[in-house]
């Protein structure tokens, strides 16, 4: 019981999805910024096919398995006509769709789409945008997901995830963050290498401080998903930058750790869209006492193998396709 706690704690205080959204909106974001700082342009269009590219071949492989899996035996949760419309449609952060996990893949469509729509307004105000008005976008964001957020638990005092944490007007604050801090890597690097250089342990300190404190607390109290959620980007926020700023990172980059994130990442995406089926056969394919242990064991061992063999079947021939005809406007192989 106490290893159990332990490991709950720990999730909670790295919280993965939370970390997952506000480095994502710092690096989709950040593609937009550096082509804009490199041709004093954004090509939008361009944009949304890569992230289509990227997103919907792998996604929609994913969803015709599982319908198929599902019509035909009982391992995989049971199909119904409108859980497949929410899930074709990218609307299970709304309508919950066949698995517990993707409505987070809805809430990335969605910001992909945000995103693009407050770039192409700001390049239509401005023939050379400087992008000054991201902050106050940030703050005008961010103040509304908290405030959206307490109006759900008022109205809605039990909670319920897919109520008080999975809708995407809930969860775009962590993104929006991301994106500010790209605006601020991108565009004022200068002053915050020296900023970071000054005030990098307490900066740590801080971090470390809004993580725990967040964690201690669980998502299920109202405080926990509404006031603790912004100190949980936050810190994730001022994680990733301690990571960017950090002038051993070259060198981490280049060793077998920094070799072995960089394989991690590169099939994360399809290794996340199959977690949940793996857990699902690993959970169906063992029996006895010890099922739970044996089945943690097989999920574990499976996860990463099944992700890499799904992407080399499905995401990299698309992304290969992808750098064929519509080749990043800054030039290399990319797999963003």
């Amino acid at each position: 019981m106490p290893l159990k706690l332990v490991l709950q704690f720990t999730a909670r205080l790295i919280s993965g999805l939370e970390l997952f959204f506000v480095l994502s909106g710092f690096l989709v974001a950040g593609l937009l910024f550096r082509e804009h700082r490199a041709r004093g342009t954004v090509h939008l269009g361009r944009f949304l096919v890569r992230r289509a590219f990227k997103i919907y071949p792998a996604f929609y492989v994913f969803l015709c398995v599982s319908v198929a899996v599902s019509a035909s035996s009982s391992v995989f949760p049971s199909v119904t006509l409108p859980q497949v419309v929410a899930e074709a449609a990218f609307a299970q952060s709304y309508v919950r769709g066949i698995w517990s996990h993707t409505w987070s893949l809805a809430v990335e469509e969605h910001f992909y789409l945000l995103l693009a729509g407050v770039f192409a307004w700001l390049c239509v105000r401005s023939s050379n945008p400087t992008f000054a008005e991201v902050p106050r976008f940030t703050a005008v964001v961010c103040g509304g997901c908290l405030i959206a957020r307490i109006v759900t638990t008022i109205m809605v005092p039990e909670f319920d995830f897919w109520v008080h944490l999975a809708p995407t007007h809930l969860r775009l604050d962590s993104l929006a963050c991301g994106v500010l801090l790209a605006y601020w890597h991108h565009y004022h690097r200068p002053v915050v290498t020296s900023w970071m250089a000054a005030h990098r342990t307490s900066f740590a300190v801080a971090a470390a401080v809004l993580l725990f404190s967040a964690a201690v607390v669980p998502k299920a109290t109202a405080i926990g998903h509404t006031v603790l959620q912004v100190m949980q980007y936050i810190g994730h926020g001022a994680v990733i930058l301690l990571a960017v700023y950090c002038p051993s990172l070259e060198r981490l980059y280049c060793s077998t750790i920094g070799v072995a994130l960089q394989w991690i990442g590169r099939y994360s995406y399809s290794t996340y869209l199959w977690h949940m089926p793996v857990l699902a056969l690993s959970n169906a394919a063992v029996g006895g006492a010890y099922a739970p242990d044996l089945s943690a064991a097989m999920y574990g061992a499976l996860c990463m193998p099944v992700g890499w063999v799904t992407a080399k079947a499905v995401e990299m021939p698309f992304l290969a396709c992808r750098e064929r005809y519509f080749p990043s406007a800054l030039g290399g192989h990319r797999c963003d």
